[in-house]
């Protein structure tokens, strides 16, 4: 089998829907035998039943429940048991093109040397967004999971601009080498977003693995009205703030994580000052990267200061 698509879902069953009719119809043209749905849940509100019904005859399609919270532990748990030579990466709020399935399994077998491959996430409102959010993109089009064909080189490498995690494949053989960590990616119990994909795609072209980006295996990511606000994106930078920190100063001395903690501390205050006053012009061409960095900051803050407590407990 060549590709087993993996999709990680907690508590989103019409969205996850939505999102295998989209993999149905991009599978029309393509062998079944080549490939598999691997549907993980790791929430609490699938009825995999119902969902089974309606794409048995379309799709060849599992489920597996995964019991511990966290993207990252539903994301090794899939890559475990999943057939392909190849895992194919989406989310359960993602439209696919209708090539998308037949671009990937044209890829696997055109470039046999390859580790990873990705390709562009265009994201969708559903409704007109508000004008801070519009003009603010450039500074804050990570939130959205925005990735454009012109963003990546069709050929990558290490600390190059590299695919995300609603739309990329990494080879068995080699992630199986590099699991996701548990300590990154989305958790409902902690502020930590995303990263365990961009940890594995870096560890990968550091230890000589090259990466190749289809730019025809687009997806379409579903952005909802919650996900409109700057409560959301305060939130998704705290926790990129976060992460960042959980990711690099582990290994830091106490002495460092203070110094780090001080000149975070100085810009989240900064930042934050900087954002109030811009929000008293909803037109101001600053107000999204002033939100983004204050965000950004106050994540680093949490997590130094979880660090220098956690050091003292020992």
């Amino acid at each position: 089998m060549l590709l087993s698509v993996i999709i990680c879902t907690r508590n989103r069953p019409q969205s996850l829907e939505q999102t295998l009719q989209s993999i149905a119809e991009s599978a029309r043209e393509c062998d079944k035998n080549s490939f598999e749905v691997l549907v993980v849940n790791n929430g609490d509100s699938l009825e995999t039943k119902d969902i089974e019904n309606n794409f048995c005859s379309d799709l060849p399609l599992r489920f597996l429940n995964e019991s511990r919270p966290g993207l990252s532990f539903a994301r090794n748990s899939g890559l475990a048991i999943a057939k392909g030579e190849w895992i194919l990466w989406t989310d359960d709020d993602v439209t696919v093109d209708k090539l998308w399935l037949k671009a990937y399994i044209s890829a696997v077998t055109r470039f046999p040397d390859v580790s990873v491959m990705g390709g562009p996430i265009t994201p969708s409102f559903s409704q007109p967004p508000p004008r801070w959010l519009i003009t603010g993109q450039p500074h804050i089009r990570i939130a959205f999971a925005n990735r454009t064909a012109e963003d990546v080189s069709e050929v990558f490498q290490k600390e190059e601009p590299a695919p995300f995690g609603a739309n990329f494949a990494i080879r068995r053989s080699v992630a199986l080498k590099f699991p996701f960590d548990t300590k990154l990616g989305r958790h409902p119990k902690w502020p930590t977003r995303g990263g365990e994909e961009s940890t594995v795609i870096q560890s990968i072209l550091s230890a000589g693995g090259t990466g190749r980006w289809l730019r025809d295996a687009k997806v379409i990511h579903r952005i909802d009205e919650a996900r409109q606000t700057k409560k959301y994106v305060r939130s998704f930078f705290f926790d990129v703030g976060f992460s960042d920190v959980m990711r690099n100063s582990q290994k830091k001395s106490r002495g460092q994580k203070l110094g780090d903690l001080a000149i975070a501390l100085y810009r989240a205050a900064g930042n934050e000052m900087r954002f109030v006053i811009s929000t008293i012009n909803p037109a101001h061409p600053n107000l999204a990267l002033h939100l983004r960095e204050a965000a950004t900051n106050w994540g680093a803050v949490k997590a130094l200061f979880s660090l220098i407590v956690s050091n003292q407990q020992r």
